[in-house]
């Protein structure tokens, strides 16, 4: 709803959604007319958002006990390996096996996950610098 409102007011963008949007619009400015459809299409899908994650909460626990954790794990790497061969080729694939352990070290040690990605992003930061 802000990106929607900063639109319509000062006529920029603020996130990808409104970047999208404009490009469909492919108008300067939004009319009141547009601002109450939306406002009115965002509240009807926020309520329908609501009860449905009300609904879906309070009864997921039964399906999510009958599944095996073990099998969705390892079918959620075949795709993402998948994916990743799909995307970028061999060397993404490589990256990809490279990153697993690294990704499961931090679990495997007991530590916090945020120790792991300040290990990323001590070298990402001075790259870019």
């Amino acid at each position: 709803m802000f990106g929607l409102f900063a639109l319509a007011v000062i006529g920029k963008t603020r996130s990808g959604a409104m970047v999208a949007l404009e490009e469909l619009l492919q108008v300067a400015s939004l009319t009141p007319r547009d601002m109450i459809l939306f406002l009115l299409v965002i509240s009807i899908t926020a309520l329908l958002s609501y009860f449905s994650t009300i609904s879906i909460g309070n009864n997921i626990h039964r399906m999510l006990a009958k599944l095996d954790y073990s099998i969705i794990c390892i079918s959620v790497l075949l795709g993402l390996a998948l994916m990743s061969l799909l995307f970028t080729g061999f060397f993404g694939l490589l990256i990809f096996v490279i990153a697993i352990p690294l990704g499961m070290s931090a679990s495997f040690m007991k530590i916090r996950k945020s120790h792991a990605m300040g290990v990323i992003l001590l070298p990402v930061i001075l790259y870019f610098l």
